[in-house]
């Protein structure tokens, strides 16, 4: 047995061994017991000792300890029954033309409290089936418009290996899909997961890519950093994603730190997602303009490459939500526009 397997058989799903890893006030732990009521405490052994290493105060400590606030914060979010419209086949969803998302599993090793999927990891980790891969890659085969196939969960990597390849196999066989991208939080959380095979496994299809999820620089470690290098070093391109969580990694000094270093590891930043309310979650959303001065203050110092798309994740589609030029630093003077950032004035003459 593999060692990233041997950690799914000791996931860590109760206070009491969570406090084996980490200190918990009394106050915390009273209120970690109402909340995982909701949404049960799960995680791997390896995050519970990177938590273990970190101030006990840390904001990580947040993401993954259960609060009482949850169950005021109830949200109908994202709808099950419109979900189920996109759904043509059990395992895939269709929402934008030209492109399909496979949920392989709804089995995730590590519950984050801010999960916008919650309700499909709730259910008791259901993965596909041979069977079920089969009628996938049968609707993809079918429907040609289809170029981009999106690997997704749950934690796609923590299907077996067979049913990994059964599916990338598979889907490399099919002319006009181009593009496959695996949406993770393994490296994260598991990083021993992304073993040699699973490279090998990784690279049968020309152009894969890997969306890795990271919150904070201080999930970079150096194991996570080895299982990133593992999948660029081999062709592989690795992104990034990031979600927004307030009192967590809402300022720009906290993600500029995590998007450098995530950059100077050969991870791009890609997506920083704006947390929405779901179930459980509300106390963690921002408002949407601390995601855009984020962005904004970011791309005024730091090099493009560290930028991501900040976007907000709904049922059908991602809305971007991206600065634009505020009015408090425009203004028409004679038909001209004056630009102004944190050090100058820039005068846009009228064509």
């Amino acid at each position: 047995m593999e060692n990233w397997q041997n950690e799914l058989l000791h996931l860590i799903t109760s206070i009491d061994e969570l406090e084996k890893y980490i200190k918990i006030k009394k106050e915390d732990k009273e209120s970690a017991i109402v909340g995982n009521t909701l949404f049960p405490l799960q995680i791997t052994p390896y995050y519970a000792n990177l938590l273990s290493s970190l101030d006990e105060n840390h904001p990580l400590r947040k993401t993954i300890l259960p609060t009482s606030i949850e169950e005021s914060s109830v949200e109908n979010l994202p709808n099950f029954d419109k979900e189920e419209e996109f759904s043509p086949v059990k395992g895939i969803r269709v929402e934008l033309q030209g492109r399909a998302t496979i949920i392989v599993t709804h089995f995730c090793p590590n519950h984050c409290r801010y999960c916008f999927r919650k309700y499909w990891v709730m259910t008791g980790g259901s993965t596909l089936s041979f069977s079920d891969a089969d009628n996938i890659l049968n609707y993809i085969r079918n429907n040609t418009n289809i170029t981009e196939c999106c690997l997704s969960g749950g934690e796609p990597l923590i299907a077996t290996d067979d049913l990994l390849e059964y599916i990338i196999s598979g889907l490399a066989k099919i002319e006009h899909v181009k593009i496959i991208r695996i949406f993770t939080r393994i490296i994260a959380v598991l990083p021993s997961r992304i073993t040699d095979k699973l490279v090998n496994i990784l690279k049968m299809h020309p152009t894969i890519y890997i969306i890795a999820h990271f919150d904070h620089k201080d999930e970079l470690t150096n194991e996570a950093i080895k299982a990133s290098r593992a999948l660029s070093d081999n062709g592989i391109p690795v992104f990034s994603a990031t979600v927004l969580l307030r009192g967590i990694n809402d300022t720009d000094e906290i993600l500029g730190e995590l998007f450098e270093k995530c950059l100077q590891n050969k991870i791009k930043p890609f997506y920083l997602y704006h947390c929405v309310p779901a179930i459980g979650t509300k106390h963690l959303v921002t408002d949407i303009n601390v995601g855009t001065k984020i962005i904004e203050r970011l791309y005024a110092k730091l090099s493009a490459l560290c930028i991501p798309l900040y976007s907000v994740p709904l049922i059908g589609e991602k809305l971007l939500a991206m600065p634009s030029i505020h009015k408090d630093k425009l203004k028409a003077e004679d038909g001209s526009l004056l630009l102004k950032d944190f050090l100058t004035d820039l005068n846009l003459p009228k064509e």
